[in-house]
């Protein structure tokens, strides 16, 4: 009783929520029946479940917000969290899209909530009254959102039906609209996968990669000449193709152009094509289409200045300022440092009132146009200049007169530009990029429009996947399967020999990767069905996979960064920009790991790497995971693990160890049951069982460890922690409930027919009695000292949580 209380004592931690996951309440009632299938198998795999929700952890979802926006009278000048969206939301917002005095939240379930002036009707709910805090539109409770964009006074939604709905005032009218509606036209006949938002003007990017755009044109900024600027009409392309052009990515004719990515400046607009090249058009009065002043280029310049830049400067439809061309027509080439630059293709935009910003492949930002700053020297650029940042980016965005750029790799954010509000994170001019490090979280998300800023902190990285990911082709986590990743391709059976020595040239070091199969399985069926059913019994998908040598497996991929990439979200669950991107076209990284994940059926990555695609489904790892240590979930693999096909020794512990897959070690109880672990997990999620396995004890050679002094019940949602991040309800009085339950569940993602039954099981409905996650105190104290005992931080605070 004293060591507990000492225990208590040192955890001193801050107050920490306990929250049920309840899905099947906050799916959206409107949703695909792919969508719903899904929906109602996580929630039966997940229900009982309690979430950890440590407000110290960085994986506690957050809103960090800066600048002046929400009122005239407030000004926040250094970044603070303005809301735990667990408790205002529920759920896990998704994006944030910023106007000049409102916010637009999506959720990950596709709700939206607004906030902030209402004086426009800009939040939609019907009046023209301002809301304090986040308040969800009504209107669009049936209607599943898949993106949002704000203006000055107006917000879009985009829906999973391609529709674009708008309200509040903009769009070169001056009526008021309170309630979001449609916009017709063209549109109606259009899939449209993205939309953004300018002063008073908007795009629609459609499936087939078309622009459409409506709206104010006195500054050109629609890119074509429609009688009827507020319909929406397509933006012409002209080919920029003269006799000197070089570059064999400038399209032919508008028919053969195909736009990835779109943004809106104030009265200009940019897009990115297929290859990378960036197009621009619209005002150009400060530069900020990126082209020092044009004499006669291959689009029409309207009452432009000979030898400087005016009011009345602007180009009336798309130019590229990218494309290695050498044009005669101009002072100077309007991309020529672009064009000299190594890292040319672009993956990113966005646009202020008189600015651009774009990122590179390598995770590089350039800049060009003006910051009409207040105090200070103004930044003015007329031809396209790199930011200088200290590391890689991934995310950027734009206000009025301020930029922000998101750290590949440390997830910090950095601001630069007008900051007489703090909307760069300090109060004063910010003539170079300054690191915000007021904000201690982890960043996955920034937003900025007008003068406000604000950011997405928590979720980007799983801490059960940045544990798993430290494994990865590390041979101090006891791998048990060498990967040959063979690059080479077969084009002819004349060439088999020449691709056979190609191939074993292939399998040198560098082109080994080291893992484990309890992963593997779990994470991909594919590779379950190879590692547990027998190689000839496999899909055809997995007819990359070849098992060369006891332990040792061949596959063909397309190169070896793409399946490196793949295998560490298979560990992770995320992917890095930068690294799927480097080298060459970056898109042809994001392509060959879509086609990894095809080939190994692993639904989640497949829109990860879709430019067009807005919504990825909610992660799976922990069901994935906790899949290894439910008994009943590996009877199939068991029942096949004898198959000649496979070697012994490689197979030999899938049938072992009470039918849980390739365990390699057993925890025994003070009662003497043997729990079947394995040693990757324990050692990537404790301190303790790291250093007794990986350390080089005596147990790290042993099959069994004995735990005298720890009960069965405490000792099995340990593990159900170590393997899943989440506790299971659990009472005294009814411990053998937990394990029941997790014998039953099914957690799998990538068996649907599995799913179907789990969800009209008995064991789904039975979960029921403990959606309300209670816990006796008795059991918390138990498992508070166990918890100490084997280091686990996370636990501890929760248990002490419980108690008090």
């Amino acid at each position: 009783g004293q060591h507990l209380i000492q225990c208590i004592q040192r955890g001193s931690a801050p107050a920490v929520r306990i929250q049920t996951s309840e899905l099947s309440s906050i799916s959206p009632k409107s949703s695909s029946s792919s969508s719903s299938s899904s929906s109602s198998s996580s929630s039966s795999s997940s229900s009982s479940h309690v979430d950890v929700i440590d407000e110290e952890d960085d994986s506690v979802q957050d809103v960090y917000m800066w600048g002046q926006g929400l009122s005239n009278d407030t000004c926040i000048t250094r970044p603070r969290p303005m809301y735990s969206l667990h408790t205002s939301f529920k759920t896990t917002v998704a994006q944030i899209a910023v106007g000049k005095s409102h916010l637009v939240f999506l959720t990950d379930v596709g709700h939206v909530f607004t906030q902030g002036d209402g004086i426009y009707g800009q939040l939609g709910h019907g009046n023209l009254n301002d809301i304090v805090s986040p308040k969800q539109v009504d209107q669009l409770e049936k209607i599943r959102v898949l993106q949002v964009v704000a203006s000055h006074f107006s917000s879009s939604v985009l829906t999973d039906a391609g529709d674009v709905l708008l309200t509040g005032q903009g769009l070169g009218t001056k009526v008021k609209n309170s309630i979001f509606g449609s916009v017709g036209g063209p549109l109606k006949k259009q899939a449209v996968v993205r939309i953004a938002s300018g002063g008073n003007h908007m795009m629609a990017l459609t499936r087939t990669g078309k622009i459409y755009s409506w709206g104010s044109n006195k500054q050109c900024q629609l890119g074509h000449s429609g009688a009827d600027p507020e319909v929406p009409q397509e933006v012409v392309f002209t080919s920029n193709n003269n006799n000197n052009n070089t570059d064999e990515r400038v399209p032919n004719s508008s028919s053969s152009v195909f736009v990835t990515h779109i943004a809106c400046g104030e009265q200009h607009s940019l897009c990115i094509t297929q290859g990378g090249l960036l197009w621009t058009w619209g005002q150009n009065s400060d530069a900020q289409l990126g082209l020092s002043t044009v004499k006669n280029p291959d689009a029409k310049t309207v009452a432009a200045s000979s030898s400087s830049f005016s009011s009345s400067s602007v180009v009336d439809r798309p130019v590229c300022l990218n494309s290695n061309r050498k044009d005669n027509n101009t002072n100077s080439d309007p991309g020529n440092i672009l064009q000299s630059s190594s890292d040319n293709r672009f993956v990113a935009i966005d646009a202020g009132i008189r600015h651009t910003l774009a990122l590179t492949t390598g995770g590089k930002v350039w800049m060009w146009g003006r910051f009409n700053a207040r105090m200070g020297a103004p930044f003015h650029h007329s031809a396209p200049q790199e930011v200088p940042l200290v590391e890689r980016i991934s995310h950027i965005c734009s206000g009025s007169f301020h930029c922000l750029a998101l750290g590949a790799a440390s997830g910090k954010v950095y601001g630069w530009g007008r900051s007489n509000w703090g909307q760069c994170g300090i109060l004063g001019e910010a003539d170079k990029p300054y690191r915000i490090d007021s904000i201690p979280k982890v960043a996955y998300q920034i937003s900025a429009g007008g003068d406000f800023s604000c950011s997405l902190t928590g979720f980007l990285r799983d801490p059960l996947g940045e544990d798993l990911l430290k494994t990865y082709n590390n041979v101090t986590y006891f791998p048990d399967l060498e990967i040959h990743v063979d690059t080479t391709t077969r084009t002819s059976v004349n060439d088999g020999e020449t691709n056979q020595s190609s191939s074993s040239s292939s399998s040198s070091l560098s082109n080994v990767i080291l893992a484990h199969k309890a992963v593997l399985i779990a994470r991909s069926e594919v590779w379950k069905q190879f590692l547990c059913g027998g190689a000839e019994s496999a899909s055809s998908e997995s007819a990359n996979l070849r098992m060369i040598a006891p332990n040792k497996v061949q596959v063909r991929a397309p190169s070896f960064n793409s399946f490196d990439n793949f295998m560490k979200f298979l560990y992770s669950d995320r992917i890095d920009l930068y690294e799927v991107s480097k080298g060459g076209d970056g898109r042809i990284g994001f392509l060959q790991l879509q086609e990894l994940g095809r080939a190994f059926r692993v639904p989640r990555l497949i829109p990860m790497c879709d430019d067009a695609s807005l919504h990825v489904p909610p992660s799976q790892l922990s069901a994935n995971l906790t899949f290894l240590i439910t008994p009943s979930s590996s009877s199939s693999s068991s029942s096949s693990s004898s198959s000649p096909s496979n070697n012994n020794s490689s197979n030999s512990n899938s049938s072992n160890n009470n039918d849980v897959p390739f365990s390699d070690i057993q925890l025994v109880s003070e009662d003497g049951t043997c729990l079947p672990a394995h040693k990757v997990m324990l050692c990537s999620r404790t301190p303790y069982f790291k250093a007794m396995l990986a350390g080089g004890m005596a147990e790290s050679r042993a099959t069994k460890i004995d735990l005298p002094n720890t009960p069965t019940h405490v000792l099995r949602q340990v593990l159900h922690y170590i393997y899943s991040d989440k506790l299971v309800p659990i009472n005294t009085a009814t411990t053998t409930a937990m394990t029941s339950t997790m014998a039953t569940s099914t957690p799998t993602s990538h068996e649907p027919s599995s799913s179907s039954s789990s969800s009209s099981s008995p064991s789904s409905s039975s979960s029921t009695d403990e959606e309300e996650g209670d816990f006796d105190v008795n059991f918390a104290l138990e498992l508070l000292g166990v918890a100490d005992e084997f280091q686990i931080d996370r636990l501890k605070r929760l248990c002490s949580k419980i108690i008090e």
